[in-house]
């Protein structure tokens, strides 16, 4: 943490992924049976404060995507969701 100190950071927002599943859908048209697949993932969250080392913020996020998604939707779908709440409730700020 001396590093992240160091550099002026007043915390560090540290996410883990704890699973990531597809979900299944199916459509049948006549003869035609096809499957559309949905990733989703799950993460937990925690913004630490670079002073004292203590967590000042957790969360859980469950990230569901749309059927021609990858993974990178899911990270984009996350960051946006974190961003604009830690925002709102005044954890970051913006110039």
């Amino acid at each position: 943490m001396a590093g992240i100190k160091s550099s002026g950071a007043e915390a560090i927002l540290v996410l883990n992924r704890k699973n990531y599943w597809n979900t299944f859908s199916y459509t049948v048209n006549y003869n035609t049976v096809s499957t559309n697949e949905k990733p989703n993932a799950m993460f937990i969250g925690y913004l630490i404060n670079s002073e004292n080392n203590h967590v000042v913020w957790a969360s859980k996020s469950v990230i569901k995507a749309f059927t021609i998604a990858g993974y990178d939707t899911l990270n984009n779908k996350l960051a946006n969701r974190l961003s604009s709440f830690l925002m709102r409730e005044n954890y970051i700020y913006t110039k």
